[in-house]
């Protein structure tokens, strides 16, 4: 059953050479675990109710929690999430399984 990894992305002045660096070595991690995006990487979400307003925002579908379970913990995926841990972004991310 499918599951989404959704996260809620805020740079916090990152320059573009470091988001474009960590996009460039996490996509091809989640493509081996077999995710797909569903929106456009860095989209910015249109807020229609309450005071939820995240700078960018992706849906990632995987074919299962335990893919993204395995995504999370990977060694590949931890080098990836390294060169945004030496910035101020402020990444939060929810595990959702789909219908």
């Amino acid at each position: 059953m499918a599951a989404y990894l959704i996260t809620d992305a805020d740079w916090k002045g990152a320059d573009r050479e470091t988001i474009l660096r960590f996009g460039q070595a996490v996509t091809p991690v989640i493509a081996r675990y077999g995710g797909k995006y569903l929106l456009e990487r860095g989209a910015v979400p249109e807020p229609v109710e309450g005071d939820w307003r995240p700078p960018t925002f992706s849906i990632i579908e995987f074919p299962g929690v335990d893919a993204i379970r395995q995504l999370l913990a990977s060694p590949e995926f931890q080098t990836a999430a390294e060169i945004r841990h030496h910035t101020s972004a402020v990444f939060r991310q929810i595990l959702v399984q789909g219908v």
